[in-house]
């Protein structure tokens, strides 16, 4: 344990016979491990010197700890995706998105995202008079992954990035607009791997608005409001490089 600087975690075994002769000791030393079986003899006049010697044979015959000094390899990950999203517009609004990712390092993964939702209108009830609305998002996300076989899951943090066009019809005046606002987000997910380059992708998440912005008619008043909470959700492949 002195010569190793510590505790020894071995799968090695050594056996010592130590016989006293007339002007010598001598150590028959049987060593067993995941490599192989030795045997060696050592010989000398003091029986310390012996002692220090056979100490020092078995220390060299215990393999070192493997090293983790693999270089870390990253994957590139591209995924297209099918979304969905409750609480930015008037409606449910579905759209188009994509996600690009890096992973690797102690099962964290960085992920860069956005998407681009199918226009929708909102009118006031009893009235030809409302809104059209465009919503473009994008965001970023720190996760943590844990594998079960061939499923994979976690937990994201990140923030997002919303952006909404929106202009008026059915009045005298139509002004066009655009507002944007952000908000952290907190996202779970879940794969199932089809092959090493290829899985399939689920994922929910909420974003808490930091501002919330209103469109408003001044004769009328509020047509919709941004939600305190945004919740969207999300299904697409996977493609690993």
């Amino acid at each position: 344990m002195e010569l190793l600087g510590g505790a020894v975690h071995s799968d090695l075994t050594a056996e010592v016979e130590v016989t006293r002769r007339e002007r010598s000791y001598h150590a028959h030393i049987i060593l067993r491990g995941p490599n192989g079986f030795g045997e060696r003899y050592i010989e000398d006049q003091r029986c310390d010197v012996l002692a220090d010697s056979v100490a020092v044979l078995i220390a060299l015959s215990i393999p070192p700890p493997a090293r983790s000094d693999t270089p870390t390899k990253l994957a590139l990950i591209i995924r297209p995706e099918a979304r969905a999203s409750f609480g930015a517009l008037p409606r449910l609004a579905t759209g188009i998105g994509g996600a690009i990712a890096v992973e690797g390092v102690a099962s964290l993964r960085l992920e860069l995202h956005g998407a681009y939702f199918f226009p929708q209108s909102s009118t006031f009830a009893g009235t030809s008079l409302g809104g059209r609305f465009q919503l473009v998002t994008a965001g970023a996300n720190l996760c943590r992954t844990w594998s079960f076989g061939r499923v994979h899951a976690g937990p994201c943090v990140g923030a997002q990035l919303h952006h909404v066009r929106a202009s008026g019809f059915g009045g005298d005046v139509q002004l066009p607009g655009s507002t944007s606002w952000w908000g952290p987000t907190l996202r779970l997910f879940a794969g199932v791997q089809l092959w090493s380059f290829l899985s399939v992708h689920v994922w929910v998440e909420g974003m808490v608005a930091v501002s919330r912005p209103q469109f408003v008619f001044s004769d009328l008043g509020e047509l919709h409001r941004v939600s305190a909470v945004a919740l969207q959700a999300s299904a697409g492949p996977e493609v690993r490089f």
